[in-house]
Formats: structure tokens, C-alpha cells, sequence
């Protein structure tokens, strides 16, 4: 386990959030909402209470890679794909320009207009 817990330590400008993969992304999304300055790496899972709660309503761009992340060993061999697409979540207009720049493909998209409505679910 890390030595620091980076959901309690303080952050300053901006942070790069690569959250564990599991059921407590959402207190990280959450933290990014309050820092609003920063980059998170996460699973495309667009239906889930994150994105639904915390992403949609409160970041400022989202870049839907092309393709899947691949992740490197320590020893520096690539690892295997991740077992869903990503996403990059931008907070703050500085961290929008830099995924536009970024050089990485995929689908760019700006803020997101939250509808009211039914849910799919309640259908």
C-alpha cells in the first residue's frame, strides 16, 4: 500500500489523478470536483454514479481516447490493456487546452449540458 493517502493529503495546482480502478473512484472524482484544477485518468463507464454525479455536471472537457490505455511494469514491459476504454477528465480551463494539445487521439468534447428528466433505469 502507498505511504500516502492522496485522497487526504492536501493538493496544490494542477494535479494529474490516475485513480485506483474500483468502487472508490467516485471519492476521487468527488476531491478533483472540490480542487477544480487538474487531469483525471478513468474508465469510460459513462452510466455509472461518477460520471453521472461528478463528471458530467462538473468537468470542463473529457477526451474519450482512441483505443485502449496500456499500463508499463516496473520493469518498464508494457503491461495488458485496461478491460474498458478511458477517458481523460479536464478540470479548469488551463487542463482544457492542455488535452486539446495533448496530441492524443480520440473524441474531444466541451462542457456537458445535464438534462433533467427520467432516468433510463426507471424506464
Amino acid at each position: 500500500l502507498p505511504q500516502h493517502d492522496g485522497l487526504v493529503e492536501p493538493w496544490e495546482g494542477r494535479v494529474w489523478c490516475n485513480p485506483p480502478y474500483g468502487p472508490q473512484v467516485g471519492e476521487w472524482a468527488q476531491r478533483m470536483c472540490q480542487h477544480a484544477d487538474g487531469i483525471m485518468l478513468i474508465f469510460a463507464r459513462l452510466e455509472t454514479s461518477t460520471w453521472q454525479k461528478h463528471i458530467f455536471p462538473f468537468a470542463d472537457a473529457v477526451l474519450f481516447l482512441h483505443g485502449r490505455v496500456h499500463f508499463y511494469q516496473p520493469s518498464g514491459q508494457r503491461g495488458g490493456s485496461g478491460t474498458a476504454p478511458s477517458a481523460l477528465v479536464a478540470f479548469g480551463q488551463s487542463n482544457v487546452e492542455a488535452l486539446k494539445n495533448a496530441g492524443l487521439a480520440g473524441a474531444f468534447y466541451g462542457k456537458a449540458e445535464m438534462l433533467p428528466g427520467i432516468r433510463a433505469s426507471e424506464l
